[in-house]
């Protein structure tokens, strides 16, 4: 007489409720990426500081001023071979 399974109006519950909790706990997640990226950010900068402080040490004068190079591009250059494997680059894939 009694059937085994769920009705409609459970499934219906259980579908709300996933969807309330995947709702708010995206925002989370997408927060942590961002944070990362951000760490990324500043161990990248912490990298480009110590580059350009080793071509002052060894020149005894600034990337821009020795080459009059006035685009990141050109200073990266100079730099490139201070850094221990690749230029560093925005996590994000943005180039600006």
């Amino acid at each position: 007489m009694f059937k085994k399974g769920f009705t409609l109006i459970e499934l219906l519950i259980v579908i709300a409720i996933i969807g309330i909790l995947s709702v708010a706990l995206v925002p989370t997640g997408m927060n942590a990426l961002k944070k990362a990226r951000d760490g990324t950010r500043v161990a990248n900068l912490g990298t480009i500081k110590t580059a350009m402080m080793q071509y002052v040490l060894d020149n005894s004068i600034c990337p821009s001023e020795a080459t009059g190079a006035s685009t990141d591009a050109l200073i990266a250059a100079e730099l490139n071979t201070y850094f221990d494997a690749n230029t560093p680059k925005d996590p994000s894939g943005n180039k600006h």
